[in-house]
């Protein structure tokens, strides 16, 4: 047995802070996208079960037994007893720390690959409470496309239509912990993005949303990090468009409804700004 498994990536559209529970996590409001930057899973049969990194980013992913992949597998291992040896290797081509949940990704496609490998039979719900364990917004990619998000983020109500057309992504090689991220936020900062506006646009084209797009962290976390806010002026500068902030950064994503456009930009960035990765993707 072997199989290959792309694992995309998310941008978020628009992101705001209700308030923070009295767990200590915050209840958010968001709207995710698929893009089609993928992280490339393949998982064979083998004599014990190991996970290898490779690709772009494989140096800033850490020690593998730590990755949320072998976490997801171990407890596959406990609660369904899955058994199956597999040698797993990830191909990391989403950055790292930037807002884009590559890793969130990667643990929803391993639940749903070790469910199928296993014929476990579990539906989609059995699997997002799997996978909120793993994390707020890995419950999101069991099913991927264009959703509301709720709660800490796995509350998902699905769009009825994905969007249509490209993105630009920008990652400017910083890395962001979603938890440092959120321990700069206070009250203060909270509800200040217009939702209702932001789902008005969704009946217009895509140029329209990028602008209603909106992120809470955009503010605070330019303000806090010199070098972000620098990297965000010559991505702005260069492209002559207007950047987003992705889930809790560090990467910054540019909307547009062709092809070409896209590409316009995605030339321009990658030849006119040092020291950042540039990614074009259709929203998918």
């Amino acid at each position: 047995m072997k199989i290959s498994i792309e694992a995309p990536c998310k941008i978020n559209l628009f992101l705001d802070i209700i308030e923070k529970r009295p767990d200590g996590y915050h209840a958010i409001e968001t709207a995710f996208h698929t893009i089609g930057l993928c992280d490339r899973i393949s998982l064979k049969d083998a004599e014990r079960t190991t996970l290898s990194v490779s690709g772009r980013y494989a140096a800033l992913t850490g020690d593998p037994e730590n990755n949320l992949i072998m976490k997801v597998y171990r407890f596959f291992s406990e609660e369904y007893d899955f058994d199956r040896p597999l040698a797993i290797d990830l191909e990391k081509n989403v950055p790292v720390g930037a807002g884009l949940g590559g890793g969130s990704s990667d643990a929803a496609h391993i639940i749903m690959a070790l469910d199928r490998i296993g014929t476990l039979g579990l539906d989609a719900a059995t699997m997002s409470a799997i996978a909120v364990r793993f994390g707020a917004d890995v419950p999101f990619f069991i099913n991927g496309g264009f959703a509301w998000g709720s709660g800490i983020g796995e509350v998902l109500t699905p769009y009825p239509n994905r969007l249509s057309g490209y993105a630009v992504i920008a990652y400017p090689r910083i890395a962001i912990a979603t938890k440092d991220a959120y321990q700069m936020m206070s009250p203060a900062d909270f509800n200040r993005g217009n939702m209702a506006a932001f789902q008005a646009s969704l009946n217009g084209p895509v140029d329209k949303i990028d602008k209603m797009c909106y992120n809470i962290f955009q503010e605070v976390l330019l303000k806090g990090n010199d070098e972000l806010a620098r990297a965000k002026k010559a991505m702005e500068r260069t492209a002559s468009a207007e950047a987003h902030l992705s889930g809790s950064g560090s990467a910054f994503f540019f909307l547009f409804d062709t092809r070409r456009k896209a590409t316009l930009v995605h030339h321009a960035l990658t030849d006119g700004c040092a020291n950042i990765d540039v990614f074009l993707a259709p929203l998918a």
